[in-house]
């Protein structure tokens, strides 16, 4: 087990790691994440979310197929051009999926979810969201609490049909964040973000 950090010193080190050693990662250390995750709210307590753990080699060079052609959708399909290095960075990253040592396929179980009538149900369903991504942060920092990196992709939705098809998920589960898992090559250390006052508005806008 990794010595416990503070939960600040999580939240402020928590960046995307692209790389990995190539060392798997304990079951025990897993679970704890995925424990984790089911600690999070959840509107009406519904707990929508769903966790597909992937290790098997084969499954995962498929999986990488599919999120390294939807890597490439995402990059042509940009407002604005990424910096060539970063684009060359986050190309990388969906062509190496399959050597990621754990993938965890968070999704979204549409029956478990349903908590109102059908008149308001595109209000549901953009808060159901609301519901899956505070589990997938409690993974990120869970993780991070246990000396393991983490990034989030969504490539993998341009192919969301081929995706479901591949790992046998059922018609009313919807697949969101995968996210790459591993001990990280280097360091943690503070993302480059904005000041945070460039953000708030009190009272208003």
């Amino acid at each position: 087990m990794s010595k416990e950090i503070g939960l600040f010193e999580a939240i402020n080190t928590l960046r995307s790691i692209r790389k990995f050693k190539p060392i798997p990662v304990e079951d025990e250390k897993i679970r704890l994440i995925l424990e984790a995750a089911t600690k999070a709210p959840s509107g009406g307590n519904s707990q929508p979310w769903e966790f597909i753990v992937i290790k098997d080699p084969e499954i995962k060079r498929k999986l990488k197929d599919y999120v390294a052609k939807g890597c490439k959708i995402y990059l042509e399909s940009r407002l604005y051009r990424l910096p060539p290095e970063m684009e060359t960075k986050v190309l990388k990253l969906a062509e190496e999926t399959d050597k990621v040592p754990v993938l965890i396929l968070v999704c979204l179980n549409t029956q478990r979810a349903r908590r109102v009538k059908n008149q308001w149900i595109w209000i549901e369903e953009m808060g159901n969201y609301g519901s899956i991504f505070p589990a997938v942060q409690n993974i990120l920092l869970a993780a991070r609490g246990l000396g393991l990196g983490t990034c989030i992709s969504m490539f993998h939705l341009f192919y969301e049909y081929e995706v479901k098809q591949l790992l046998k998920i059922p018609d009313h589960v919807k697949p969101l964040a995968l996210i790459n898992v591993g001990y990280p090559v280097g360091k943690f250390s503070p993302p480059k973000r904005l000041p945070v006052d460039q953000f708030i508005h009190y009272d208003g806008w």
